[in-house]
């Protein structure tokens, strides 16, 4: 009987550790899930999910746009970049997205244009307000386009737990814009698509002037962007 009892309490140790180390390699494994599903999805790892498709930010000097001399930071991307371009080009066709390269060729090789774009940016917004009149009109004669600061970066930031290709302060004097991003594709790579600087600064440039303005957007849906701006809700 004791011989039995100190068999069975051996087998019952035994048990209990093994039961232990299992319950320890399956917590593991479901949080190397859980952190690989996140990665996956970009809410945590801009590394697996996002690609520097011209590569990353030079800090330069500070430049102004040449008409309504706008400051901006290029961070070296209003520069062609051939091998970043071979590089970009190398990653589509790795993530089949071969469908993007001519136009993600001719977006690396216009890059030279970005003070422009600024300046077809601010000026697409200057036109929104000035249609609307009265108090729109009076607000964007009163502003002042010289004290808007521009940056020009690699990847999109996550900004209130959502990743973002651009966005303006609220201290409504900087935006930052990324220069070229592959949208939506961890979705689908056959539907993906390229969102570019010309577009973010668009559209960015008119949040800026709707904090200027005081508008204060709690949810993406309420932001001005490049509305017309009397067809938005009013602060």
């Amino acid at each position: 009987m004791i011989r039995t009892k100190q068999l069975t309490g051996l087998l019952t140790s035994r048990s209990r550790s093994l039961a232990f180390a299992l319950s320890i390699i399956i917590i593991y494994a479901f949080f190397s899930v859980m952190i690989y599903s996140s990665n996956m999805d970009g809410n945590y790892s801009i590394e697996r999910t996002w690609f520097p498709m011209l590569g990353d930010i030079e800090p330069q000097a500070i430049k102004v746009s040449p008409k309504f001399h706008i400051k901006y930071q290029s961070n070296g991307f209003d520069r062609v970049r051939p091998n970043r371009i071979k590089k970009g080009v190398r990653y589509l066709r790795e993530v089949k997205a071969e469908h993007l390269i001519e136009r993600f060729r001719q977006i690396g090789n216009d890059v030279e244009k970005i003070p422009l774009y600024i300046d077809e940016a601010y000026e697409f917004n200057l036109k929104q307000y000035q249609e609307c009149r009265g108090k729109f009109q009076n607000f964007i004669t009163n502003n002042n386009p010289r004290n808007i600061m521009v940056e020009v970066i690699a990847i999109p930031k996550i900004i209130n737990n959502q990743w973002a290709g651009g966005y303006a302060l609220s201290n409504a004097i900087d935006v930052k814009c990324t220069i070229v991003v592959v949208n939506g594709l961890l979705d689908n790579p056959s539907t993906s698509d390229l969102r570019e600087f010309k577009d973010y600064v668009r559209w960015e440039i008119g949040n800026l002037l709707a904090f200027r303005f005081g508008v204060k957007p709690k949810k993406l849906d309420e932001e001005w962007g490049d509305f017309i701006p009397c067809s938005r809700r009013q602060p």
